[in-house]
């Protein structure tokens, strides 16, 4: 039963990892597409001025 609850342990830590690691890069690709949206208002502003 010992062996049985270590697996499901090691399963359930890995699983976890992943999920923040997902979540670690949504992140990163949301910033990079925030700074993208700030650029092309700047440039968008600029070119009304």
């Amino acid at each position: 039963m010992k062996t049985k609850d270590k697996i499901f342990e090691i399963i359930i830590i890995l699983l976890l990892g992943f999920s923040l690691l997902a979540n670690i890069l949504q992140w990163e690709e949301n910033r990079e597409l925030e700074e993208l949206k700030d650029a092309y208002r700047e440039e968008a502003a600029g070119d009304k001025n």
